[in-house]
């Protein structure tokens, strides 16, 4: 119906507000002509196409979403949410998103958003939310991780997804990519630093980390190269000289071992 009401207004001329009858070619439109001649002027037939195009639209978002269609929904706003690790506001539009199918992450993103909130104002956080949330990561982390729980030793929950992860130095330059391609990581830990930590410094997503743990003995030499995302660095852990940081952004060097609830907060 769409085309056909379409059809009819391409055949209006220029400056004309009625179809002239000899552009009518079926019985049925001299009929409907002869009876009614204002059913084929312009603001008729733009009418109704708009009746129909509401109809359509309406019709549609009564349809509920093929799985295909919201699983590519879904990684759109994953993919945004990755590209904005600071901010909850990408986090809190796939909570509603995924709510549909999956309630139960939806809520839980949505709680941990609020409860890093309420901790950064300095708000005490209700007991029976944090039973919640640990309930649901006991039945739910591992899959929540995105595949996580394979690449890496240690891993935290922080604003609804993994932003802290914890492995050897020598093994994050080959698992690097794919960590950052399933979580909105700001917080990394790299142990055993003794061996491979150049390798993983020089790695392009160092310029994603937000906050820099290094745990070990070894040689801090490395941290010479610049890294223009890091705002704490966190050697509490670390044993070793260290030299002059050339890092724009760098607010914080943390030397006592803070709780993980205060890093947390980072």
């Amino acid at each position: 119906m769409l085309d056909a009401l379409e059809s009819l207004a391409r055949q209006l001329p220029d400056g004309a507000e009625v179809l002239p009858s000899e552009r009518i070619t079926s019985a049925e439109g001299r009929r409907i002509l002869a009876s009614e001649p204002r059913r084929f002027s312009r603001i008729r037939l733009g009418s109704r196409k708009q009746v129909f195009v509401d109809l359509f639209e309406a019709l549609k978002a009564a349809i509920p979403p093929r799985a295909a269609d919201r699983d590519r929904s879904l990684d759109g706003l994953f993919a945004q949410l990755l590209a904005h690790p600071d901010d909850d506001e990408p986090r809190l539009v796939f909570a509603d998103a995924i709510s549909a199918t999956d309630p139960e992450y939806g809520e839980f993103i949505t709680l941990q958003v609020q409860l890093r909130a309420r901790a950064r104002r300095g708000e005490p956080i209700p007991t029976e939310h944090e039973k919640l949330v640990a309930a649901h990561l006991s039945q739910y982390g591992d899959r929540w991780s995105n595949g996580l729980a394979s690449l890496v030793p240690r891993y935290e929950f922080r604003g609804g997804f993994v932003e802290f992860v914890d492995l050897p130095a020598k093994d994050y330059p080959a698992r690097a990519d794919e960590i950052f391609s399933v979580a909105p990581i700001r917080h990394l830990r790299l142990t055993l630093i003794d061996e491979g930590l150049e390798a993983a410094l020089a790695h392009p997503t160092m310029q994603r980390v937000q906050v820099l743990s290094l745990a070990g003995a070894g040689s801090l030499d490395a941290l010479h190269a610049p890294l223009e995302s890091v705002r704490v660095l966190d050697l509490s852990m670390a044993r070793g000289a260290l030299p002059r940081l050339p890092w724009p952004r760098l607010e914080q060097v943390l030397h006592a071992l803070r709780s993980p609830s205060e890093l947390a907060l980072l």
